[in-house]
């Protein structure tokens, strides 16, 4: 009996000693980045977001125009990760870049880019956000 178990002992030192062991070093980040995205009113191109009014009103993106230096934030996906931190506006008087702040939002997977529109937009303008890649783009109508 003794031998019996020694021998059955041996063989599975040796069955444990031939499968290769697991490896324990960290799995390698994603090289892949998402693209971020302004989210838009459903089957428009008109931005989904909040502005605050030179005056201090809140005023949804969607319904109708915006005053100038607004306060604007747009919703979107991937924006924190993807690093932006400008705002490309394109309007009639040219293009434009702006500094823009993005933060995670309360709902999961939804952040939100900030930033000051200027005092000389005025009309349809084009919104982008640009950080280490550019989302894509959508407009709102200024005052």
């Amino acid at each position: 009996m003794k031998n019996l178990f020694f021998a059955s002992f041996l063989l599975s030192l040796f069955l444990v000693s031939i499968i290769p062991a697991q490896s324990r070093s960290p799995k390698p980040r994603r090289t892949a980045q998402t693209a971020p995205r302004l989210l838009t009113v459903t089957d428009t191109d008109l931005a989904a977001g909040l502005a605050q009014t030179p005056q201090g009103y809140p005023q949804s993106l969607g319904n109708g125009s915006i005053p100038a230096q607004s306060t604007i934030g747009i919703y979107g996906r991937f924006l924190v990760s993807s690093g932006a931190d400008k705002v490309i506006l394109w309007s009639d008087i040219g293009i434009l870049v702006v500094d823009a702040r993005a933060s995670r939002n309360s709902f999961p997977g939804l952040d939100m880019i900030v930033f000051r529109l200027p005092a000389n937009l005025h009309g349809d303008v084009w919104i982008t956000t640009v950080g280490r890649q550019a989302s894509n783009t959508v407009k709102i109508t200024v005052e």
